[in-house]
């Protein structure tokens, strides 16, 4: 059995050296994890789906601003009119067919409307915000699921590395155990034994190569192509000290919880749209037209008008009181949904906390059980030789290692992805791999600039979003 010896320490080191050479050829078309994230972000539908939605809310807040400006229309009418009236007409108007006509021209501008239009502007300007912040906070989703992805891609590779490694391992003990039996060193029986856990082992091959299909799928789906190349998973060397750190970060970074913001904001401003009704409208307006024969009388008429027009509703059948109820109730449910929607981030940042301390707890431990499989696969494999183990014991050993070398996998794969997350519930994550807010999104700050300086209503510029 020195040969099974032998045997177990070449697998090792033949299974590092084809791993080394099939990264140096996979090197040059390799896609970096930051490569396939930006990939994700510029080219998924869904992300396409909401930009086209930020540029439409873009353009209805441009739409509001109109209202600050003038109105001119003109009209204009061409046709027979028949007029009865010969209390004021002439006997020979008075019921006689004209071919009327007439042009007018209609200027109108609103000086005063109760803050409506303003407050309009300032609730198109926070839905616009809110609308941004959707889509930052869907770029952070994208992005998590191409790392999530990408890990799972690299994770199944390398599992299937150890699952034909452990084919190998066996098929060379099954031919040191034939050679035993020719031998008279060893029973039938273990022939059969050996033959077992080949087979046991080439099914797992199947099992992981089923799965790494299925991961590619996934990839595909977020990326948009398949895997290309050696992909490799990069370090985050820095995360939060605490667990009470992350949530703080978290809360106060998290773009979903500013979205959030928004909505209630928006909720304020309709109901001060409605309040507007409480006060006149106040408009200056002018007119005037140029016709004949109209009315019932015959030749070239010209009237025209400028001056101040006042509308006011006194009162409008209770619709006002009804409408600021609703409104009232849809502030509320926007202030329990940014609440609860503060208690999500809270929960994610504190489930991925405990992944995050988990993983670390349990690669350690894995790392240690694999040692210790490692020597006692050694240690049974020498008893073996002197007949003091059984052929059963050193492949149930040598099942043992390779079970644990795949939790081992799956630990380091799911602590990577921890910390990922972390950046992900503080909104961070597209940030860490280069993509800047201005490169995905408009800044979010069209409220605040409205708010700051309200004369530079007109000199709001959007751009469409690449």
């Amino acid at each position: 059995m020195r040969r099974l010896r032998k045997t177990y320490k070449s697998v090792l080191s033949g299974g590092l050296t084809s791993a080394f050479l099939l990264c140096t050829v996979a090197f040059a078309s390799a896609e970096s994890m930051g490569d396939a994230v930006r990939k994700a972000l510029t080219t998924n539908p869904a992300q396409k789906a909401l930009a086209a939605d930020v540029n439409a809310t873009g353009y209805e807040l441009l739409q509001s601003k109109s209202e600050f400006l003038p109105t001119l229309d003109v009209t204009g009418e061409i046709g027979g009119e028949v007029v009865s009236n010969p209390n004021v007409l002439a006997v020979s108007d008075s019921g006689r067919l004209n071919n009327t006509r007439q042009v007018a021209v209609s200027i109108g501008l609103t000086l005063f409307d109760g803050w409506r239009r303003a407050n309009t502007i300032f609730r198109n300007a926070s839905r616009l915000d809110g609308r941004i912040y959707r889509f930052l906070a869907a770029s952070e989703t994208v992005a998590l699921s191409t790392v999530e992805a990408y890990i799972d891609v690299v994770r199944h590779r390398q599992m299937m590395g150890l699952a034909r490694k452990n084919v190998t391992r066996h098929l060379e003990i099954g031919r040191s155990v034939r050679e035993r039996i020719s031998g008279g060193k060893s029973s039938v029986g273990e022939g059969f034994q050996i033959d077992e856990r080949i087979a046991a082992a080439k099914d797992a091959v199947i099992g992981v190569e089923s799965a790494l299909l299925d991961a590619n799928a996934a990839y595909v789906r977020v990326v948009g192509h398949e895997p290309r190349g050696h992909l490799k998973v990069p370090h985050i060397h820095h995360v939060p000290s605490t667990k009470d750190a992350l949530i703080s970060a978290s809360l106060r970074s998290n773009t979903s919880i500013k979205e959030a913001d928004k909505l209630v904001a928006e909720a304020d401003y309709d109901r001060e749209i409605v309040n507007a009704e409480r006060y006149p409208n106040i408009s200056l307006n002018g007119r005037s037209s140029v016709g004949a024969d109209r009315s019932g009388s015959r030749g070239r008429e010209v009237d025209g008008f400028f001056g101040l027009n006042l509308s006011w509703r006194l009162y409008g059948g209770g619709l006002r009181k009804k409408q600021l109820a609703a409104l009232s109730e849809r502030e509320l449910q926007a202030q329990y949904q940014r609440d609860d929607r503060r208690r999500d981030v809270k929960e994610v940042a504190v489930l991925t906390w405990n992944a995050y301390t988990k993983g670390l707890k349990r690669v350690k431990v894995l790392k240690s059980q694999l040692e210790s499989n490692k020597m006692l696969v050694s240690s049974y494999i020498q008893e073996f030789e002197l007949s003091k183990r059984t052929l059963l014991d050193v492949l149930d050993v040598q099942r043992a290692e390779f079970n644990t070398e795949v939790q081992l996998v799956s630990a380091r794969a799911a602590l990577q992805f921890s910390k990922f997350r972390m950046l992900a519930a503080q909104s961070k994550l597209a940030q860490h791999f280069g993509v800047d807010v201005s490169e995905l999104a408009f800044e979010p700050d069209f409220e605040d600039r409205l708010l700051d300086r309200p004369r530079d209503i007109f000199n709001i510029d959007l751009e469409p979003l690449r």
